[in-house]
């Protein structure tokens, strides 16, 4: 389930997990196959309302038929963790324990994968559901996505704020750029 619900971040413009347990069937529009929602941490903080859409992909489904509610009625939830949350207090304790129980996971995870590999191609163990959301970030940067629509899918309001989402490009990257103008 960890691995699975951080994939659905990622894809889903690296939503993080207080949006992702509070993401409803309402929030969904059938014909565009697509989420629309407020980022919970803009709405306390942003002077205007910023929707962030995400597109439903097939991979996507498949994770939400998994690990999603069976019921779902239109102001249902997609996932199942907040159902029996009455307070804000129960909506906090319950995101938190999800992500700790997924942070966990995902560290178990490359941790194992990473036994049976060379040293120079192991994989990051500082994992978190948060890495989602700055690799969805990094990899479309990478991939020379405008920035301006990275920053509108995150659903931020200044650049200076996707710019701190954007890792570094890597030596292989800066080697493989560069090369581009040598000649002989």
């Amino acid at each position: 389930m960890s691995r699975d619900l951080f994939l659905f971040s990622f894809w889903a413009n690296g939503i993080n997990f207080a949006d992702l347990i509070r993401l409803k069937w309402s929030d969904y529009n059938l014909k565009n196959k697509e989420f629309t929602f407020i980022r919970e941490k803009t709405k306390r903080t942003a002077t205007e309302e910023i929707l962030i859409s995400f597109p439903l992909f097939e991979s996507m489904h498949k994770i939400i038929m998994e690990w999603g509610n069976d019921d779902q009625g239109v102001d249902g939830l997609v996932f199942p963790f907040l159902n029996s949350s009455k307070t804000q207090e129960d909506e906090i304790r319950v995101k938190k324990n999800l992500t700790s129980m997924v942070n966990h996971s995902l560290k178990s995870i490359v941790k194992e994968i990473n036994n049976d590999m060379p040293f120079d191609e192991k994989l990051f163990e500082g994992i978190s559901t948060y890495t989602a959301r700055h690799s969805y970030a990094t990899i479309l940067a990478h991939y020379r996505v405008p920035e301006s629509y990275i920053g509108f899918s995150l659903g931020h309001s200044r650049k200076s704020v996707t710019d701190s989402y954007i890792e570094a490009y890597s030596v292989e990257d800066r080697r493989i750029y560069n090369k581009l103008l040598q000649f002989e």
